[in-house]
């Protein structure tokens, strides 16, 4: 199964150089070009949401958004090749006290933050793909969002199902992010050794991760598209995209 967490970068600025409309034909050949099975999204408009359901025919998009105001709204939609993914249910959760409200926040979050889940079958195989996109700004905050997920998990996971957990997390794996790693019993399918995920501000180490079951998957391959499409670059962060499979 090939996954990818791919935050997109918004279409609310007004740059040149990031502007959506510069970037979208980049994003979308760079989807069809490595042929994904799961994609995990962040940053997602209603605008570019739109947009890439009508070019990428090929996938269901899930999700629904943060319910943040129109002009700040985003989507975690998990994107599923319709010829290899089989969608069995799904839902959206806040990252917040109280889960099912939409729109709902931990204080000193600037947005609401949530996750969003698919119960997929791939190749006779059940998972449980959960993305989220946590804070930006406060460790604390984070930490808080992390519980959640944990939480979620523990809600949502079936028996015979192998959780993925994808996204960025603004955060290297220490801490906090290690503790939630080493406490569902995951493992980072995305190496430090591959340096920073973000484009445009060397962080030394991934802030974008694939988590696997360290128990009943492994990892093939892994690998940040890096590639411009066109001459230009998709997005603000590099896709990590991940080839994965159960153990033997």
């Amino acid at each position: 199964m090939l996954v990818a967490t791919f935050n997109m970068k918004n279409s609310y600025s007004p740059a040149n150089p990031k502007n959506w409309i510069r970037r979208a034909d980049a994003a979308t050949e760079l989807i069809r070009k490595r042929g994904l099975d799961v994609i995990g999204t962040q940053e997602l408009t209603p605008r570019t949401k739109d947009y890439l359901e009508r070019k990428l025919e090929d996938y269901f998009f899930v999700g629904e958004s943060r319910g943040s105001a129109s002009i700040s709204d985003e989507y975690n939609s998990i994107l599923l090749k319709k010829e290899a993914v089989e969608l069995l249910g799904e839902d959206t959760y806040a990252l917040s006290n109280d889960i099912h409200k939409k729109g709902s926040k931990f204080l000193l979050d600037c947005f609401p933050r949530i996750c969003t889940v698919a119960h997929i079958v791939f190749e006779d195989n059940m998972y449980l793909v959960i993305n989220t996109h946590l804070d930006n700004l406060f460790s604390h905050n984070r930490k808080l969002q992390l519980e959640v997920l944990t939480r979620v998990i523990n809600l949502e996971k079936e028996k015979q199902e192998d959780v993925i957990v994808m996204g960025d997390f603004n955060m290297h794996l220490t801490g906090d992010l290690k503790k939630f790693e080493k406490q569902n019993k995951l493992v980072d399918a995305v190496p430090s050794i591959l340096g920073s995920s973000f484009r445009e501000f060397d962080r030394k180490e991934p802030i974008d991760h694939i988590f696997i079951p360290e128990d009943t998957m492994k990892v093939d391959n892994v690998l940040y598209d890096t590639n411009k499409y066109n001459g230009i670059n998709p997005s603000d962060h590099y896709i990590a995209i991940a080839e994965v499979s159960r153990k033997k």
